[in-house]
């Protein structure tokens, strides 16, 4: 038995955990633009996407008493020809910013992939994350 504290994807039934924390250190499962505000819809424009993208990370380090402040690492998955990869980065930064201002000044390390495609063909942006609780010393 393991100290690991996971949480789960709601009505999904799948072997992977939405979080899992061990000890301070927090990874987010990659999340996409499946919309559960519309319906589940994924929007067709990559600015739309990762505004989704972006609340969805947000709404789930908030579950856990986290919030995007707390992100310390993220990687960006983009699929070839979406968009232009320094523009993605550039609204995922500043999408970051309306939930997280501190990032500006404590920016997270991050990666950008462009891969040829995704789980769902409509996906084209996937980020996954890590994030820290603070240190309480």
């Amino acid at each position: 038995m393991d100290n690991f504290q996971r949480t789960f994807f709601e009505g999904m039934q799948m072997d992977i955990a939405k979080t899992l924390r061990v000890g301070n250190i927090v990874f987010l499962s990659g999340t996409e633009a499946m919309d559960p505000q519309n319906g589940g819809k994924v929007p067709e424009d990559m600015d739309e996407q990762i505004k989704v993208v972006v609340r969805k990370m947000n709404d789930t380090l908030k579950e856990i008493g986290l919030s995007l402040e707390n992100m310390v690492k993220h990687t960006i998955y983009m699929t070839k020809g979406a968009a232009d990869p320094v523009d993605v980065i550039r609204k995922f930064h500043d999408e970051c910013y309306k939930y997280a201002p501190g990032l500006r000044k404590r920016p997270s390390t991050g990666t950008l992939a462009v891969v040829e495609g995704l789980a769902v063909k409509t996906f084209k942006i996937e980020v996954d994350a890590i994030a820290a609780y603070p240190d309480q010393g």
